[in-house]
């Protein structure tokens, strides 16, 4: 049983590294930035998830002939400005390189890229049509 993985991610996050493609909580391999790759699934309804070094996606049930796309979460880009505004808040207040400053910006990167995800698994169509 096959089916077919594409990777459309913009460059905002993890573009440079392959994401890990999980099936039923096994490793089945690794998907490039723009690749597209037909993969094995061992069950007619398994449940699939992409992991990388900066976070993961959502679990989504796949069966036979399912095209799935990767993309990232679409909160991403505010994520990146709210961290942007929050960097230029820290420097106006001259907290800047201070102890503060680094002990938020390291709470927020786990919260951000460990708590939710920042990828998202979404079905298109299937191959069998």
């Amino acid at each position: 049983m096959n089916i077919l993985i594409r990777r459309n991610n913009s460059i905002l996050a993890g573009a440079m590294i392959k994401s890990k493609v999980w099936v039923n909580g096994e490793l089945a391999g690794k998907v490039a930035h723009g690749e597209e790759k037909e993969m094995d699934i061992p069950d007619k309804n398994s449940v699939l998830q992409v992991k990388q070094f900066s976070g993961k996606s959502n679990k989504l049930v796949v069966s036979e002939g399912d095209i799935v796309e990767i993309s990232h979460a679409p909160w991403l880009m505010w994520a990146y400005l709210f961290l942007f505004v929050l960097v230029g808040i820290f420097q106006a207040l001259n907290l800047y390189n201070t102890p503060i400053f680094y002990i938020t910006l390291i709470l927020i990167g786990i919260v951000f890229y460990r708590g939710v995800n920042i990828f998202r698994l979404t079905k298109r169509h299937s191959l069998k049509t």
